[in-house]
């Protein structure tokens, strides 16, 4: 298997756990206040929105030449970091963590 693929198939696996995670924080909203159910729902939007641009950031990458690779990886590896830090603060919010015991990104 080459670098991209590897790569293509570690970030797949964290967008995909992502979109889990995100399914679950907006679970555990609906048992939150209204105030702090229109909060996390703000910053779940956000979230879904830095995914997009995470699989946009994916594709950019399958398709960078060797020239720009790095940069186009270290670009993505800082915004899973991003997503992995936004993630953790609605788990805090919510009182709860990862109930599956994996990291959410």
């Amino acid at each position: 298997m080459d670098k991209k693929e590897e790569f293509r198939e570690k970030w797949q696996k964290q967008i995909d756990q992502l979109g889990s995670t995100i399914d679950e924080l907006k679970a555990k909203a609906m048992d939150a206040s209204a105030e702090a159910r229109d909060e996390i729902s703000e910053r779940l939007q956000g979230l879904e929105g830095q995914r997009e641009k995470a699989k946009v950031k994916m594709n950019e990458m399958l398709e960078a030449g060797e020239g720009v690779w790095d940069e186009v990886s270290d670009e993505a590896e800082e915004l899973f970091g991003k997503l992995k830090t936004g993630i953790e603060g609605l788990l805090s919010r919510l009182g709860g963590d990862d109930d599956n015991g994996e990291e959410a990104v």
